[in-house]
C-alpha cells in the first residue's frame, strides 16, 4: 500500500516538478546535458553482468535510452548492418532517447519531434554545444494526418533505419500513418498491462490525450503487444523481442531478419511492466483492470 501511495504522490505532483525544473538556470541545465551527453560509450560489451541472461536482455545497457534499449539495438544493428544511418523518434527526453547513442556513438542523421518547446530547446542548444550537427529537434504537436507529411518535409528518405516510437497514447496510430516512410528497425513502447494476448489500443485522440471522462490510471495507455504485432505484420515486419523491464517492443523488417535476430509470437516476447510488479501489483490486476477501459479491438 505504501508504494502505491508513493506512485500516486509522484503523478499527483508531476505538473509541480516539471514548472520546477524549467525554473534551474538554462546554463546550469546545459552544463548536466553536455556531461550526459560527452559519456563514452560501452568498452566491454555485451555488459559481462548480463551474462546470465538470453535473448535480447542479454546485450541490455543504458547509455542514454530509458532502460536497456541502447545495448539491444547495438546488438540488432550488429547482426543486420546499417543502411541509411538515418532515424526518427517521436515523443523523447534530451538526456534520454533511443536513437541518441546511435547520433553521437554511430554517426547517424536523427529527426527528433516533440511537442515540448523546452525539450526542442535544450536538445538543439546540446546538438551546437557538441558540434552534433545531424541531429535536429522539431517542435510540432502530431497527428496522424501531420505526422508522415512534416517527415517528409524535414528531407526524411523512404527507407530508414529507425524509428522510435513512445508518445504514451497515439502510439500505435503515429505508427500505422507511416506508409511512405519504411524503417528496417522499430522501436515502439507497449502497454505491459494488457498481457500478451489482448489486441487493444487506445481510441485515436486527436488531441493526443485521452477523453475527460477516460480513466486516468497506468492501465489506460498506449496498446498492447500484440496489437503492435499485428501491425507489425502489415508492414512486413517482425517482432523479435522485448526489454527486460517491460516497455519497449522491438520490431525489425523480414527482409533484414537474420538466424539470430528471428520472429517472436507475443507469447515468447513479452515481459510484464518490471515498475508495476515491484509497486506489488500482479500482472493479472493489471489486466483486470486493462480490461475495464474503453480500449478497441485490434484485428
Amino acid at each position: 500500500m505504501l508504494d502505491r501511495s508513493r506512485l500516486l504522490c509522484k503523478r499527483l505532483t508531476a505538473p509541480i516538478r516539471h514548472v520546477v525544473r524549467r525554473r534551474v538556470p538554462m546554463p546550469l541545465v546545459m552544463w548536466r546535458v553536455r556531461q550526459i551527453w560527452r559519456r563514452p560509450d560501452a568498452r566491454v560489451w555485451p555488459p559481462p553482468e548480463r551474462a546470465g541472461h538470453t535473448g535480447l536482455e542479454r546485450f541490455e545497457y543504458r547509455l542514454f535510452s530509458q532502460n536497456g534499449e541502447d545495448g539491444i539495438l547495438r546488438h540488432i544493428f550488429g547482426e543486420i548492418g546499417f543502411a541509411s544511418r538515418r532515424c526518427v523518434e517521436f515523443g523523447f527526453s534530451t538526456n534520454e532517447s533511443n536513437s541518441l547513442r546511435l547520433v553521437l556513438h554511430e554517426r547517424f542523421t536523427g529527426l527528433f519531434l516533440d511537442a515540448s518547446d523546452w525539450q526542442v530547446d535544450r536538445f538543439n542548444r546540446a546538438v551546437a554545444m557538441v558540434n552534433a550537427a545531424a541531429a535536429r529537434a522539431v517542435r510540432a504537436f502530431l497527428t496522424r494526418d501531420t505526422l508522415q507529411p512534416l517527415l517528409l518535409a524535414h528531407g526524411t528518405p523512404a527507407e530508414i533505419d529507425l524509428v522510435s516510437i513512445d508518445v504514451d497514447g497515439n502510439d500505435y496510430w503515429f505508427w500505422e500513418s507511416l506508409d511512405q516512410v519504411s524503417a528496417r528497425v522499430a522501436v515502439v513502447e507497449y502497454n505491459a498491462a494488457l498481457g500478451p494476448d489482448l489486441s487493444l489500443a487506445m481510441p485515436y485522440a486527436e488531441s493526443g490525450r485521452p477523453a475527460d471522462d477516460a480513466p486516468h490510471h497506468f492501465a489506460y495507455a498506449g496498446a498492447s503487444l500484440a496489437a503492435l504485432v499485428r501491425l507489425a505484420g502489415r508492414k512486413g515486419m517482425s517482432l523479435v523481442g522485448c526489454d527486460s523491464s517491460g516497455t519497449n517492443a522491438f520490431f525489425v523488417r523480414n527482409d533484414c531478419l537474420t538466424a539470430s535476430i528471428r520472429p517472436r509470437t507475443p507469447a515468447e516476447a513479452f515481459r510484464p511492466n518490471a515498475g508495476l510488479l515491484r509497486l506489488g501489483i500482479t500482472l493479472d490486476e493489471q489486466i483486470d483492470r486493462a480490461r475495464r477501459a474503453p480500449f478497441v479491438g485490434i484485428s
